[in-house]
């Protein structure tokens, strides 16, 4: 139950705690004097779940016990109220051994068969019955016995003797249920061998080492009061430090030097801690530097960052964390040679659950700078920049197991750095980022293998190195001298086999799945192919003798550059130039690339080529247009958005056209009723004038008629110029369509 035990005294859960034991041993009794602190002489059989409010204890945490039937058709009922409890209390007779022998026979197989971590808690009840004996042989006899039969059940935490007649010590048994749950002894403490576990051990070195400030390997008097503040709130008085020293010393001699209280001192005092019952202490210490139930770092520590990072984004060690490292490889190298050994990197990761250094993934993984198992400082760095790009939060939990980034985790924040991937637009400024991820690509025996170990500096198989590697973490130096961090991964044959397969399958389509950045193809990519957003660039091998190779290099390349959505920058490897291609075939590899756009790039392990082509690709990481390449899926995107466009222009200089036209039309409409209004109002005010005129010159009808032509002939002209205008727009615009005609090809009709 983490989320209790995390909680402590704050927690907010219910514990529930199950009562088992044989018929007539004092369940009910038990449970009902818990309840109502007083004792029931004609109790029920048995008794409905039963609530203990918060300020039962000191913890201030609510509790639910379950009474159970002893009777076998009830088993049913019986493991269900198991599964579901928090802690088991079992109680006994403590006059009948039947009872006692049946929690060994019976009741403890039987809670192990059903949850195995769960904590029992020992009840003898009826003590009140054993005040008649006189010299009490028989409760050391009891107790013996006790002792003799739970002596090898490990999850038994504590016996104790109770009587629910005289209310002796009841409401202690569900009070170390309680603790059992909130504070739990197995985790910490062997309570057969009498020892700490080493998982306790890691976690207390690792507190030790971080209450250590100046690193001399003691606790000082300052240095223990800070520890004590820290955890408990409270600072210890000079003559408390000093009697804890003569404590420790009295049991451990090495436990206190002059310098102050010694790693194995510390120890030692939280192993009194928890045989005198205080186990709280313990925890209170380990929950203050961040640990769960489990003792590994909680989840409250780690998810201080986001890790659920989008595509383009990426997390790389700080160069705080790298300067860390650095710091605790100098500390671990006592000899000073420069190299790590084996042992050496063991008491380093001692504070580690579990080491680094004991995972599988370094079994099939080339670093550079391994000598055998020793490490020089490179190959120690890489291997946390390689760990850091496999897995970011597991690798900052280790980090921080080594003593860095606070009690807490509250520094965690500052090991990591988000750094910028490639993005979908190509436009990222990658020049930033220090650690790049190569996917590795090719048909059988085109040389994969060949080129990781170029990478680690390892040419040929050799002790301790694997013959098939699947992944190499190197540096690459550039031509700016600009040193980064190259890693390698080889895809499988069979991984890129299914790929393939149902590549073909799917008729080539598209494919869509976890690879794409988004938009672009639809690739339908198998279960175990790689994530393909995960890496910056892709080399597809190929064994330039051989035409078959090359052929399923280049399907390989426009089938994994359509799944990651035309976004990662790819090359062609030709392998084994030294053996020479011919000319054919060299033809068919130009005619390719330049199709593909993408370049070509020969090596040849028998020279130095490998070192350059390794420092292209960490180029092209940086730098990725340009090296995408033109995949016919990608080219009939750019088709599609070519004619949307054109089309989209051509709807608009349509729109246009007809704007155009309702504004002339407009024009000349809103000119003509401008010139018939003028001309309606000159007849109204100079008509009598007019018809005057016409009256005095009836003889002379050739001017008069004259006169009353002229009025019209000036309105049909600006009818006329009206016209000319209408027509040069007109003409405008079928000069415009024909032009934009001429761009779709096809000519504006006659």
């Amino acid at each position: 139950m983490a989320s209790l035990g995390s909680g402590g005294s704050g927690a907010a859960h219910t514990v529930r705690v199950c009562v088992l034991g044989d018929a007539q041993t004092g369940k009910t009794s038990l449970i009902s004097t818990a309840a109502n602190d007083t004792f029931d002489e004609r109790p029920p059989p048995v008794l409905p779940p039963v609530r203990l409010p918060r300020d039962f204890s000191p913890d201030g945490v609510p509790m639910l016990i379950t009474d159970t039937s002893s009777r076998p058709e009830d088993s049913a009922a019986v493991e269900l109220a198991i599964l579901h409890a928090d802690a088991i209390v079992v109680c006994f007779d403590a006059r009948r051994q039947a009872t006692l022998d049946s929690i060994r026979t019976d009741w403890y197989p039987r809670v192990q068969a059903v949850k195995p971590d769960v904590p029992v808690i020992l009840a003898c009840c009826k003590s009140d019955l054993l005040a008649d004996t006189q010299d009490g042989h028989e409760i050391q006899a009891i107790r013996e016995r006790v002792e003799a039969a739970v002596q090898d059940l490990s999850h038994v935490e504590v016996c104790l003797n109770c009587s629910s007649h005289t209310l002796r010590m009841v409401t202690d048994v569900f009070y170390y249920a309680l603790k059992s749950v909130l504070y739990p002894l197995q985790p910490l403490y062997d309570r057969i061998e009498k020892r700490l576990r080493p998982l306790c051990v890691r976690a207390l070195k690792r507190i030790f080492i971080m209450c250590d400030t100046d690193g001399d390997g003691a606790l000082s008097d300052a240095e223990l009061n800070g520890f004590q503040e820290l955890c408990f709130k409270v600072a210890l008085q000079d003559d408390e430090l000093q009697n804890l020293k003569h404590v420790v010393l009295a049991k451990m001699p090495n436990g206190v030097l002059d310098r102050g209280l010694t790693l194995e001192g510390f120890l030692f005092l939280h192993v009194l801690f928890i045989e005198r019952g205080r186990l709280e202490s313990t925890w209170a210490v380990l929950r203050t530097f961040g640990y769960n139930d489990a003792l590994h770092l909680s989840d409250e520590v780690l998810d201080r960052l986001q890790w659920a990072l989008p595509p383009d984004a990426t997390y790389e060690l700080s160069g705080g964390a790298v300067e860390f490292l650095r710091r605790a490889f100098a500390a671990a190298d006592e000899d000073g040679d420069g190299l790590l050994t084996w042992h050496q990197l063991e008491r380093m990761y001692s504070t580690i659950p579990p080491p680094m250094w004991t995972a599988e993934q370094w079994a099939h993984v080339l670093v550079s700078g391994m000598y055998g198992q020793a490490h020089k400082l490179d190959a120690f760095l890489l291997k946390w920049h390689y760990a850091m790009l496999q897995n970011p939060r597991a690798t900052l939990a280790q980090l921080l197991y080594l003593g860095v980034g606070g009690p807490s985790g509250a520094g965690a924040d500052a090991l990591l750095v988000r750094k910028t991937r490639r993005r979908r637009d190509r436009r990222a400024d990658l020049a930033a980022r220090n650690v790049f991820h190569c996917y590795v690509f090719g048909p059988r025996g085109c040389g994969k293998s060949s080129l990781l170990r170029a990478l680690a500096g390892s040419p040929a198989p050799s002790d301790g190195c694997p013959e098939q590697p699947a992944a190499a973490v190197g540096y690459v130096v550039l031509e700016d001298s600009t040193e980064k961090v190259l890693v390698m991964s080889e895809i499988a044959d069979d991984i890129i086999s299914e790929f393939m397969m149902l590549q073909r399958i799917s008729g080539g389509a598209p494919a869509g799945g976890g690879g794409g950045m988004g938009g672009g193809g639809k690739a339908r990519l198998s279960s175990s192919m790689p994530d393909l957003t995960r890496a910056d660039v892709a080399a597809f091998l190929f064994d330039c003798s051989s035409e078959e190779s090359f052929r399923a290099a280049a399907e390989m390349l426009v089938a994994v550059s359509t799944a990651a959505g035309d976004s990662l920058p790819c090359a062609l490897v030709a392998c084994k130039d030294d053996l020479g291609m011919a000319q054919a075939m060299e033809d068919e590899v130009a005619s390719a690339c330049l199709e593909l756009a993408v370049p070509l790039v020969p090596v040849s392990a028998a020279s130095n080529e490998l070192s350059w082509l390794l420092r292209r690709l960490v180029s092209m990481s940086i730098r990725p247009e340009g090296y995408i390449p033109i995949t016919p899926a990608r080219r009939a995107q750019r088709q599609f958005w070519r004619q949307a466009g054109t089309y989209g222009l051509a709807a608009a200089a349509v729109a246009a056209t007809g704007g155009l036209l309702y504004y002339l039309y407009a024009s000349t409409a809103s000119t003509s009723q401008q010139r018939a209004d003028s001309q309606q109002g000159h007849d109204v005010h100079g008509g009598p004038r007019s018809w005057s005129s016409a009256a005095g010159s009836s003889g002379i009808g050739a001017g008069g008629g004259g006169n009353i032509s002229g009025a019209p002939a000036g309105g049909s002209a600006a009818a006329a110029g009206g016209g000319a205008s209408l027509s040069d727009g007109v003409a405008s615009i079928s000069s415009s369509l024909s032009l934009l005609g001429q761009s779709f090809g096809f000519s504006r009709p006659p």
